[in-house]
Parts: C-alpha cells; sequence; structure tokens
C-alpha cells in the first residue's frame, strides 16, 4: 500500500502583543474516500508526553498512523493542563483553530475516522488515521499546520 504523508508548517511572526494562534486544516483520503476529522487536540510538551507521543509514533517531530481504533485514549480522556480540542469544520477541507495560545512547545494530534460503519467484519474495515505535528509558538505569532494523508 502506497502512502503519501504531506505537512507543511508556516509560522508567521506578527509584531506587537497579539496572541498567539495555531490554525490549519486536514484533509485525509483512504482507498479514493474521505474520512471524517474527530477533533484536533493542541497538547503542551512535557516529559510524559514525549514519552506517550514517542511510543505512538516513533519519534517526536512527525507521525502517522493507521489503527482499527484511535490509541492515545487515556491522554485524550484525561489530558494534561492546558491541553485542548478544536472539532474539525468544513465541507470538503476541514478546518481547526485554537486562539489565545501561550508560548511554547506543543504536540499537534489529529484523528481521522471512517465515515460509516461496516456491519460485516469480514469486509475490509478502513482504518483510522492519527497524525501528529510539533510545533513551536512563539509570542505574538501564527501557526498554520495543514495535515494531509492520501493512502
Amino acid at each position: 500500500m502506497h502512502s503519501a504523508v504531506a505537512f507543511m508548517l508556516f509560522s508567521l511572526a506578527l509584531a506587537g502583543s497579539q496572541p498567539a494562534s495555531v490554525q490549519g486544516s486536514v484533509r485525509v483520503v483512504q482507498d479514493g474516500s474521505s474520512l471524517d476529522c474527530a477533533g484536533v487536540w493542541l497538547i503542551p510538551q512535557s516529559p510524559e508526553i514525549d514519552a506517550a507521543i514517542e511510543q505512538k509514533f516513533g519519534r517526536l517531530d512527525e507521525g502517522v498512523q493507521a489503527t482499527p481504533t484511535p490509541s492515545l485514549p487515556q491522554v485524550r480522556r484525561d489530558p494534561p493542563p492546558g491541553s485542548r480540542k478544536s472539532r474539525c469544520r468544513g465541507r470538503f477541507s476541514e478546518r481547526f483553530g485554537f486562539s489565545e495560545v501561550p508560548p511554547g512547545e506543543y504536540y499537534l494530534t489529529m484523528t481521522a475516522v471512517p465515515k460509516r460503519r461496516y456491519e460485516d467484519e469480514n469486509k475490509f474495515r478502513p482504518k483510522t488515521i492519527e497524525m501528529m505535528q510539533r510545533v513551536s509558538v512563539a509570542p505574538g505569532s501564527s501557526v498554520k499546520l495543514d495535515f494531509k494523508h492520501n493512502d
């Protein structure tokens, strides 16, 4: 199975004391079908989160994982202090955003799920796609991240 993953990260510094923001879009396609973005988490970097991210993705800068179900449930059930979730909105390219983000190092994790359930377990069941990108947020900056995956 051929997998193409593209991450584009742009950071634009803005003058003055404007609050920082993180925003972007999600476009995930598996076997020709678009998957729905279940949400994007902005998680502050910490040694504990580093360990969970590295165990899940095998690295700390960016990663993609295809699994039958989302696999960072503990982090999402009991998120570390300062973590936030953004719902994805949009019809063709789902968008997310976080405003008033304190400066620091963060992980953005995104989960995309199949649009429909399969009643017959013998049929092919599309997998959940999880993606991660580490970002640095500077004071008064705007960070834009586009998650794209075509499998």
